[in-house]
């Protein structure tokens, strides 16, 4: 079968908006692999960047953000278009134990539009959410109203104003004031797990994230964020462990 032809259109380069080049096709360990070469001199200049969009027969676009090329040297720039989806999707992850709290909690994953379209993309944009059942679902949330992250997310991805993220949500336990502070307030008779709980996420949360999706956690695209007694556990996450966090977030 004749599979369909990518095209490319770009703003620079011999590349413009209203018309596209074909791109060549080849075949390799049972992957499809388009390619065009384009031979022009560019600066690290952030105004001087190549952009480019790929097109399903030069009339689907791609959707999400323009792909950016920014260099002097000759190189090879990677895309993983995806052209239908636009919604992302939500992954429940039940029971996942800490050893260090002896407790269960759930998580809940929201993966980006392009995941199970383009399954040859590897996501390495992780944000790690607290209070994760207040995060999706108005059912779960303690009073009925949840933030809908994945719809914000999903309208910023399609209109090309965010990269694809996958969002982690750990969902909070009845010990939630003592995880999410780290010094015990005798005034409060709490408080003072908050180590223990970001050592949950290190040993156990972010090396599940690893092993069960399609991910690559670097620290520069690992964030963390959360909202209250959330943020002030994610602002102590960064202050402490920028060597695992390079995004923190404190609401």
């Amino acid at each position: 079968n004749k599979l369909n032809s990518l095209y490319i259109r770009g703003n620079k380069c011999g590349l413009n908006w209203n018309n596209g080049k074909e791109m060549t096709q080849t075949y390799d360990n049972n992957i499809y692999i388009y390619e065009y070469n384009i031979t022009c001199s560019l600066s690290s200049d952030y105004n001087d960047l190549l952009e480019v969009k790929v097109l399903i027969d030069d009339v689907t676009w791609m959707i999400g953000s323009n792909h950016h090329v920014n260099s002097s040297s000759t190189i090879t720039s990677t895309i993983y278009p995806w052209f239908y989806s636009t919604s992302g999707s939500l992954k429940l992850i039940e029971s996942i134990y800490s050893n260090e709290l002896q407790n269960y909690r759930n998580i809940m994953v929201y993966l980006p539009p392009s995941y199970y379209e383009n399954t040859l993309k590897t996501h390495s944009n992780v944000l790690i959410m607290h209070d994760g059942q207040n995060l999706f679902n108005p059912y779960t949330s303690a009073y009925g109203t949840a933030w809908m992250c994945q719809n914000t997310m999903n309208s910023q991805i399609v209109q090309g104003l965010s990269d694809e993220v996958i969002l982690v949500g750990i969902y909070n336990t009845d010990d939630r004031i003592n995880e999410y502070t780290y010094i015990y307030d005798p005034s409060e008779k709490s408080g003072g797990k908050g180590d223990l709980y970001l050592d949950y996420i290190e040993s156990t949360v972010i090396p599940l994230i690893n092993e069960t999706l399609r991910v690559s956690i670097q620290r520069d695209t690992l964030g963390i964020l959360g909202s209250s007694l959330g943020g002030l556990i994610s602002c102590y996450a960064g202050y402490t462990r920028s060597h695992i966090y390079g995004k923190v977030g404190c609401m």
